[in-house]
């Protein structure tokens, strides 16, 4: 194999081996919850969002307006929605809790997924308005996350959903009890449902409280990583997410974000390979662009075409003469001269009838006939070609006639003359 050839080949098997490494290396994932539409990561929504928008008969959207621009437009178009917000540390304000107020006379559901960490404000609204609250921070770790997995059913909750919520019977559910941020607190319990309660550390807590208020519905619950790709791609918890929004599936469904704190960055929570580290460090960054400088010079210097000597070939010698005089030789020594006289005449024969049509060789046809059209042709006269014609019958036609060399020189050349002048 050449070596330019070699050289590419091991470049070719150099980035295949190259792909075949980065796709087997183990993905990064960053687990701060975001909640955001454009997050692939566990505690984004972009999966989540997806497999709402398939599921819910009714249509999912996911928006940037607020609460009160939500309202607004319902007032506009005359259509009722049901609106869905999740996120972490969520802060209300008082036109939010009149816009809530303005979808929910109109016959809308709304359903806050949250937590609340602002001092108090968005809890007293909420606990004034509504007769519930969802104050608590996130306490999720990977760490113990990885040791539930493994097995520690100590680090797990169990979540019961109470009998005759919606269209679903009585059923429980056990998962990791750092998905569960916070439990409710209900201050209005005559008018608030509670529709899952969970019983970490053998205490019972409600987990999502629902109140009807004007026509519509007010539903609360602390859990947001549940509404998340995590939770919803999670068997063991995407059966409860699924119950939970069914609580709001009777109309279309607007997610809004604009509550959500931070904005998610996709340069920031991409995973980092070793290119990326390689691009944002200068030093690596020369030696990689040196590398791939010395590469590309070196391609060029032995993939080009390298001249050899081309050898001066002879050419080959023409042996047919050497064949034509080894063969008479034999016949000479042989002294078999009649038998070549007959060969000529073979020769001679074919060559008049390729010429003129005519065959010496048929006994049928009038010997005077063949002299004068060989007379016309060749403008010999009668007497010589007759002669020719006669002696060289003569030999063919006879068996075991020996001639001497003189005349078969003679009756060639002959030939020879009539041929030549045809």
């Amino acid at each position: 194999m050449k070596s330019n050839a070699k050289i590419i080949l091991l470049f070719v098997a150099f980035i295949v081996l190259m792909f075949f490494v980065q796709t087997r290396m183990p993905v990064a994932f960053k687990w701060e919850p975001t909640f955001r539409h454009n997050d692939g990561e566990p505690f984004g929504c972009m999966v989540f969002d997806s497999v709402m928008k398939a599921s819910l008969p009714k249509g999912y959207m996911v928006t940037q307006r607020s609460l009160s621009t939500i309202a607004q437009d319902m007032d506009s178009t005359g259509k009722v929605k049901n609106v869905l917000l999740v996120g972490n540390d969520i802060s209300l304000s008082e036109k939010d809790s009149m816009a809530i107020k303005n979808i929910l006379n109109r016959g809308g559901k709304v359903m806050f997924v949250m937590t609340t960490y602002d001092g108090g404000k968005t809890d007293s609204l909420l606990l004034s308005n509504f007769g519930m609250m969802a104050s608590g921070k996130s306490y999720f770790s990977t760490t113990t996350l990885t040791e539930c997995l493994e097995g520690n059913d100590n680090l797990n909750d169990t979540v019961v959903w109470r009998e005759g919520v919606g269209s679903y019977p009585h059923n429980t559910y056990r998962f990791y009890q750092g998905l569960i941020d916070s439990p409710l607190k209900i201050g209005d319990s005559l008018n608030v449902i509670t529709v899952a309660t969970s019983t970490y550390a053998s205490r019972y807590h409600s987990l999502i409280g629902s109140r009807k208020y004007g026509k519509g519905q007010f539903i609360l619950a602390g859990t947001p990583l549940l509404f998340t790709n995590y939770s919803v791609l999670s068997k063991d918890t995407r059966e409860l997410v699924f119950r939970m929004m069914s609580l709001i599936s009777d109309k279309e469904i607007v997610r809004t974000e604009v509550y959500c704190k931070g904005v998610f960055d996709e340069d920031t929570y991409k995973e980092k390979t070793v290119l990326d580290l390689i691009l944002n460090n200068e030093p690596l960054l020369w030696t990689w662009r040196l590398m791939a400088i010395t590469l590309l010079v070196f391609m060029i210097f032995n993939a080009r075409r390298r001249q050899k000597v081309i050898p001066v070939i002879e050419r080959p010698r023409n042996h047919s003469l050497e064949f034509v005089k080894l063969i008479g030789t034999l016949f000479y020594h042989n002294h078999n001269h009649a038998d070549l006289v007959c060969k000529k005449f073979t020769l001679f024969k074919e060559d008049i009838l390729k010429k003129t049509g005519h065959d010496l060789d048929d006994e049928t046809v009038d010997l005077e006939d063949s002299v004068e059209l060989l007379s016309n042709r060749t403008g010999i006269g009668k007497g010589d070609i007759r002669s020719v014609l006669v002696r060289t019958l003569n030999v063919v036609r006879s068996k075991d006639v020996k001639i001497d060399v003189e005349k078969m020189v003679d009756l060639i050349d002959g030939m020879n003359n009539i041929q030549n002048l045809l």
